[in-house]
């Protein structure tokens, strides 16, 4: 974590700038938050700052992210937060999506001293807890402003289902295929019988 050797924590503790808990055999243990404040001490200091983060599955849902944002800022500025606002047009499964990326590598770099999102899956919808490590590691807190699901998230996480259905499906039979066709087919009225969510136009289109 630190990069260091153990001869070092050794002359830290003998300077006093550190205090390990000793164990009965006298091994030495050093605990995650003061390794933390360690690190954050040896690291040149910057400005961090506040990202603001928006996400939305498709373009059609322009108004749904504008009313995110919107949100976003009334309570990033009734706290008084300086803030930056990092928005992506993509599904949570994606992890490639610019601003998200971008969002990553400055967390990495220790400039972002918190991340404020509506809910949880504006992030990603699967591994939060791997992005969740990594804030916390480079001093990052993540500010939830809804712990409850958004009134879309069954929608939305339909399409994810779907889309990742279509790319399996195309990549063993050829995009193209009518078998790949009647799969997908057969998989909308599946998910969407079930759901009851009626689908919307460009919903099952096919993922080359």
């Amino acid at each position: 974590m630190l990069g260091i050797t153990p001869q070092t924590l050794r002359v830290w503790e003998k300077e006093g700038k550190i205090k390990p808990v000793r164990t009965k055999g006298r091994h030495r243990r050093y605990d995650d938050e003061m390794l933390r404040e360690i690190v954050y001490k040896s690291k040149p200091q910057v400005q961090k700052k506040t990202v603001l983060y928006a996400r939305v599955s498709s373009t059609g849902q322009i108004e749904d992210l504008k009313r995110q944002i919107s949100q976003l800022e009334t309570f990033a500025l009734s706290r008084g937060y300086c803030y930056e606002i990092y928005q992506d047009i993509g599904s949570g499964l994606n992890f490639n999506r610019k601003e998200f990326n971008k969002l990553v590598m400055e967390i990495l770099s220790g400039k972002v001293l918190r991340v404020v999102v509506n809910y949880k899956d504006r992030l990603m919808r699967f591994g939060f807890e791997l992005f969740e490590k990594i804030c916390q590691n480079n001093l990052t807190s993540i500010v939830i402003i809804n712990q409850t699901e958004a009134v879309s998230f069954t929608e939305e996480l339909t399409k994810d289902l779907i889309a990742i259905i279509t790319t399996f499906s195309a990549k063993l039979y050829g995009a193209r295929s009518d078998k790949n066709k009647r799969l997908i087919s057969e998989v909308k009225n599946v998910i969407y019988s079930e759901d009851k969510v009626e689908p919307n136009r460009g919903a099952g289109e096919t993922i080359g």
